[in-house]
């Protein structure tokens, strides 16, 4: 065998496990029931008040991390905290939720009236995205789907009262 096919080998060999480690690792991490309620004003929809529920896993790893007093509550400065460093980040990836209003795409940029709390163990994060939508006489089309780009999340809406 010559030198050089000796290489190419190896360097398929190297270039087949890095790209299965990375196939591997796209498996979700954390798991995510999604339910929605869409909110209205005056001049028609205002926004999408997002209410997700964690997997016991992921809920015992930010209450250990973030519940300062062991109290088994989120409290208001536990909150901040948790705002701060395990959910502010998914702005990169529009919290996980892409919206076309009449197929035009609404990037969510930011959110407000964030808020955790934990009953029975189970971590649950409610937000609003604001998502203003003038109402006409004619129809609009708004869709919405919930996932997490890089799958280290799965988004699932939930069985029951999901809207």
């Amino acid at each position: 065998m010559s030198r050089n096919c000796f290489y190419i080998i190896i360097s398929l060999i190297v270039l087949n496990s890095s790209l299965s480690a990375r196939e591997a690792a796209s498996h979700p991490h954390v798991f995510i029931v999604n339910r929605y309620c869409l909110v209205f004003d005056d001049n028609g929809l205002a926004g999408i008040r997002v209410n997700w529920q964690f997997d016991e896993y992921f809920s015992a790893i930010i209450s250990a991390d973030y519940d300062a007093d062991n109290n088994g509550k989120i409290d208001p400065s536990e909150n901040q905290k948790i705002k701060e460093e395990a959910f502010d980040n998914l702005k990169d990836y529009g919290y996980f939720t892409f919206i076309k209003i009449d197929n035009t795409a609404f990037e969510v940029r930011f959110v407000r009236d964030f808020s955790a709390s934990l009953d029975k163990n189970i971590l649950t994060y409610e937000f609003f995205i604001p998502c203003h939508v003038t109402a006409f006489s004619s129809f609009k089309e708004i869709r919405v789907a919930a996932y997490d780009p890089s799958y280290y999340t799965a988004v699932y809406f939930a069985d029951k009262i999901p809207l």
